[in-house]
């Protein structure tokens, strides 16, 4: 994993690099399994949230699959880019929402396990409720599981999705809304930068140490759910976000080219005080 900081500022952009906490894990573990079908799961949109591990043979072969079941998997996204950081999750959310999707599908592959998550998208940039009910099913073998999934889905629902595509279509969200500006602006040691908590108190507790050691500019710890709206009424002009994701989508997402060619991203960082 690589781990990319950025300042974000609420009129102008700049960015910065870093290493801080991951929140991708927390959609699976804020779920509460069950084996209930969703209701109206064939009647409505879904979304397909995988992990990259999962090749996308077996993505044709499920989006096939829920074809001939009757759930509309109008888009796929990669999980380590919806949940990079608060902005990729508001970026993927304002997308879901202009395509009415209904339904998140969480696809992974772990310990030889395929395994589907079908749970409801709240609407919100959080994407799920603390503790809400997901149908899971799970099986070694990817066929064996869609099978599983169109006995339940036919079983118990009225199929009433039928345009669905025959391929996944995939799709790539930036965060990034305004422009993108490598340079360091010159004010900022001006203004209070907001720097948001991570949520997590190991994670918390680093950060404000860190600050208080190295950070000589104006700063303030904010909760990690504000609204920037809400730091524009506290006057703040800059407030610190981050992208922690594989380093190809971190830098595609930033907007900086990738090429086929490239096996590894350059970096620098310090070691006692030395670059």
């Amino acid at each position: 994993m690589k781990y990319f900081l950025f300042l974000f500022i609420l009129i102008k952009t700049t960015w910065l690099c870093a290493q801080i906490y991951s929140e991708e894990s927390k959609l699976f573990t804020s779920l509460k399994l069950d084996d209930a079908l969703p209701t109206n799961l064939l009647a409505s949109r879904s979304v397909v949230l995988y992990d990259p591990s999962v090749p996308e043979a077996d993505l044709n072969t499920v989006q096939k699959a829920f074809q001939q079941t009757g759930i509309d998997a109008v888009v796929y996204f990669e999980t380590a880019r919806c949940m990079a950081g608060v902005d990729a999750r508001k970026a993927a959310t304002r997308y879901l929402t202009i395509r009415e999707i209904k339904f998140l599908v969480l696809l992974r592959k772990l310990k030889g396990q395929y395994e589907f998550y079908f749970t409801e998208f709240n609407g919100k940039a959080d994407l799920i409720e603390p503790n809400q009910q997901a149908w899971f099913v799970h099986n070694s073998n990817l066929n064996v599981a869609l099978k599983n999934i169109f006995q339940q889905c036919i079983s118990n629902q009225k199929k009433q999705n039928f345009l669905i595509n025959d391929l996944p279509e995939f799709k790539t969200q930036s965060p990034i809304v305004g422009r993108r500006n490598e340079t360091l602006v010159v004010d900022i040691g001006y203004f209070s930068v907001a720097f948001p908590r991570f949520g997590d108190d190991s994670a918390d507790k680093e950060l404000e140490h860190y600050l208080k050691e190295n950070y000589t500019g104006k700063y303030e710890l904010v909760d990690s759910k504000i609204e920037e709206s809400e730091l524009v009424k506290r006057r703040f002009l800059y407030v610190l976000r981050y992208l922690h994701t594989q380093g190809a989508f971190a830098k595609s997402m930033l907007g900086y080219e990738v090429t086929k060619a490239e096996n590894t991203i350059a970096s620098t960082t310090f070691v006692e005080g030395q670059l």
